[in-house]
């Protein structure tokens, strides 16, 4: 595969490998990736700021939100990622066009996805489990052009034998992702309180720490109702979803390349294409 003029050889990858994968890329075209998540990140912030300023909204209102959009531009991203695997250009307008086909299939599994892990969480389970399960739906609609019947069949023939591991993997990927939402949070509320004075959270991070160690009833009060601290915390989940869906891009080439000989098959592609031209 060819990102930019470097070549990006199809091979196993552990998920270490996977997100270094993805940041590169994501540097690589920036611009791009940029584009499609404000398309979804600015109304989505924009609306998240108005309903905790305006209605009694807490942080569940932003993460039911959040939810229901970030899976379409993970979808968005997958189809462009797709498409630059095989060398093609990675376009805002193409991505989103090959989206519209099969749109409301995707919806229909994320939204089961997202009440399902809700469910789960009721009972204290790790919604983890479903949405892991259902992780690779927008590689196999738009990527393989699976029927609509045939997806079920197609996902449990890429998970058998690989579930718990792809669980591993997910959790990483969700450890990773909180360590920098909260690393570039409070590297903002820093450059906030000293440049201009402002306080994110309402207070200085030293007295909200505080308040997490001795006041656990005002630490969430501030944690799930201050308009500002939700709407920077939506934000900077926006600006960092990209790395790890396409971190989990990455870990669905792996699954193909264990399951399939992906890479073989991709050899052998190259290989006929290069005998073609020569005869």
């Amino acid at each position: 595969m060819q990102l930019d003029g470097s070549a990006i050889t199809i091979e196993r990858r552990k998920i270490t490998g996977c997100i270094d994968l993805s940041v590169v890329f994501v540097r690589e075209h920036f611009g791009t990736v940029a584009t499609m998540t404000a398309f979804f990140a600015v109304p989505s912030t924009l609306l998240t700021w108005w309903l905790m300023a305006n209605t009694e909204s807490y942080l569940y209102v932003s993460l039911i939100l959040f939810a229901l959009l970030s899976p379409i531009l993970g979808a968005v991203l997958v189809i462009g990622a797709g498409r630059r695997v095989f060398g093609d250009e990675f376009r805002v307008g193409e991505s989103f066009s090959a989206l519209r086909k099969r749109f409301w299939t995707l919806f229909g599994y994320m939204l089961l996805t997202r009440v399902l892990g809700g469910i789960l969480w009721c009972f204290v389970l790790p919604p983890l489990m479903v949405v892991v399960h259902s992780g690779f739906i927008a590689e196999i609609l738009y990527l393989e052009s699976t029927p609509g019947k045939k997806v079920a069949a197609r996902r449990k023939s890429l998970m058998s034998n690989l579930f718990w591991d792809l669980v591993g993997r997910g959790l990483a990927v969700f450890v990773f992702y909180a360590l920098v939402v909260f690393g570039l949070f409070l590297l903002l509320e820093r450059a906030a309180a000293l440049l201009t004075g402002l306080q994110i959270m309402g207070m200085d991070f030293t007295t909200f720490l505080g308040l997490m160690a001795q006041d656990g009833e005002e630490f969430m009060t501030v944690m799930i109702s201050h308009p500002l601290f939700i709407t920077v915390l939506h934000a900077l989940m926006w600006l960092v979803y990209p790395l790890i869906r396409l971190a989990w891009f990455f870990c669905y080439l792996d699954v193909r390349i264990q399951k399939e000989g992906w890479d073989v098959e991709l050899d052998f592609r190259i290989e006929a294409q290069r005998l073609g031209k020569l005869a």
